[in-house]
């Protein structure tokens, strides 16, 4: 088994790939107030799509998009992922739901989206940015959102200043990138867009919802894969970022932003 495998071997068992709740994704999606009953939806990094879906549950239940109690059939969402699994498991899911016509999975490249220029009124991106990178991210993606749409994302960011070094010197091995949540919404603006909203992830999100999960995966592989240095290697990595969460987890964590396009 190569280091690649066991990486998804593990994300394709746990139920969120990334960090995050239900009550985060709902909290951020009722900060949007304008909507049209046709809106298109792009949700980038999916995974999954475990808040694809619960975006479509809010939608379906909520009063702007419905109409004498029937839900509204215009509204969709496109959900992009580079790993096929996701993808397939994501559009296997909506099926099985009687969402198919609604949520829509497609394997493709965040980087090289392929959309057409202000085609979305809402793109959501919980977790993923960091891929692409914070600002690149919400530069590349503006042209594909629509004059007035909306942005969501949710993105690593310290909460504190001056955190411990253990903590500053793990970031800065894994993703030198994380900067202060007012750092991130100097950049927002920057970048073009106006802040609606903004919150931190709770704790849950982290731990109940993603770790919990993930470490009794990581204590089976080490268990048959201990031996071979390099699945070690990935196996210690993982660990040691939910150990370093576990112990300080008050300085940083995933900041959400819902942002307007100016």
């Amino acid at each position: 088994m190569t280091q690649e495998e066991l990486f998804y071997s593990i994300f394709e068992n746990i139920p969120r790939q990334g960090p995050g709740t239900k009550a985060s994704t709902l909290k951020a999606f009722s900060a949007i107030k304008t909507l049209p009953q046709d809106a298109q939806i792009l949700d980038i990094g999916c995974g999954k799509g475990v808040q694809t879906f619960d975006l479509a549950e809010i939608i379906n239940r909520d009063p702007i998009f419905r109409k004498d109690r029937i839900p509204v059939p215009n509204i969709t969402i496109t959900a992009i992922d580079n790993h096929p699994f996701f993808i397939e498991f994501l559009n296997t899911k909506a099926t099985k739901l009687g969402l198919n016509n609604r949520v829509k999975g497609m394997e493709g490249d965040m980087n090289n989206l392929p959309f057409a220029e202000n085609q979305f009124n809402l793109i959501w991106a919980e977790g993923s940015i960091f891929i692409t990178g914070f600002e690149n991210g919400l530069k590349n993606w503006a042209k594909f959102l629509k004059y007035d749409g909306y942005m969501v994302v949710s993105e690593a960011a310290w909460f504190h200043n001056n955190p411990p070094d253990e903590i500053k010197e793990f970031w800065n091995a894994v993703y030198p990138d994380i900067i202060s949540m007012e750092e991130q919404q100097k950049l927002i603006e920057t970048c073009g867009y106006r802040i609606i909203d903004s919150f931190q992830l709770p704790k849950e999100g982290w731990l109940d919802e993603y770790y919990a999960f993930m470490e009794p995966l990581l204590e089976s592989a080490r268990n048959e894969y201990g031996n071979e240095p390099e699945l070690a290697g990935l196996l210690n990595v993982l660990q040691t970022e939910i150990d370093m969460y576990k112990k300080y987890g008050d300085y940083y964590g995933y900041a959400f932003y819902v942002m307007k396009k100016k």
